[in-house]
């Protein structure tokens, strides 16, 4: 059996092999683009040559058209003391939100109304799903909880260690379980975000979860 050293040691090298292999695709999608582009302008005549040099020109849309929809964004995070770079991909759900996860160190999984993020190698250990309540937020809230924001919502959190608040009596372990829960106002209802961890990975795994959702935002309806 893997230890966790071996398994985030694996994750690190998956994802350098998958970076160099999406640069590769990339800068050979754009050689393809461009010959296509000249191609059909050829194929078309003086028109498209004229229509290429103007403002919205041919290049550009025949790009938008193949190339993937997704933004890419590179965040940079402070795990244990030092400063990591994390490159992630803009994705929108069909529950209603969007946001940026690493996609080559985490699996995104579709179940029902659910959306399931799951570390590579350790789906079961570490992962967060996001889904949706018509319950309000409000009603929700406790009273007494210190309030955030996430990209101009309201938003709270509770953290839970083996099924109980953290205080100065708890007994923990490295590998206790956490349990994090985000809650985001969404007006209509409250967006409820699940970070299952265990305790010796709050420092790395839960920062970058962290971040991702920091980028967590609703999309209009």
């Amino acid at each position: 059996m893997k230890t966790y050293v071996e398994m985030a040691d694996n994750v690190i090298k998956r994802k350098n092999e998958y970076m160099e292999r999406r640069n590769k695709n990339m800068k050979n999608f754009k050689i393809f683009t461009k010959i296509f582009a000249v191609v059909l302008v050829i194929f078309l005549g003086g028109n498209a040559i004229a229509f290429a040099l103007g403002e919205n020109n041919i290049y550009t849309m025949i790009y938008k058209f193949f190339a993937p929809n997704e933004e890419e964004k590179l965040n940079t995070i402070d795990v244990e003391g030092e400063k990591e770079d994390i490159q992630t991909i803009g994705v929108e759900s069909n529950i209603g939100y969007s946001i940026q996860y690493d996609e080559e160190s985490f699996k995104l999984e579709r179940s029902g109304d659910k959306d399931y993020y799951r570390v590579v190698d350790m789906e079961d250990e570490i992962y967060f799903l996001v889904y949706h309540t018509n319950t309000s937020y409000n009603d929700l809230k406790p009273d007494n909880v210190e309030e955030i924001t996430i990209n101009g919502r309201n938003a709270f959190t509770k953290e839970l260690i083996d099924g109980k608040e953290f205080d100065e009596n708890s007994e923990v372990s490295w590998d206790s379980d956490v349990l994090d829960t985000w809650y985001i106002d969404d007006d209509e209802g409250t967006y409820i975000i699940e970070v299952h961890y265990f305790l010796e990975a709050q420092e790395g795994w839960g920062k970058r979860i962290s971040q991702m959702i920091n980028t967590f935002e609703v999309v209009e309806k």
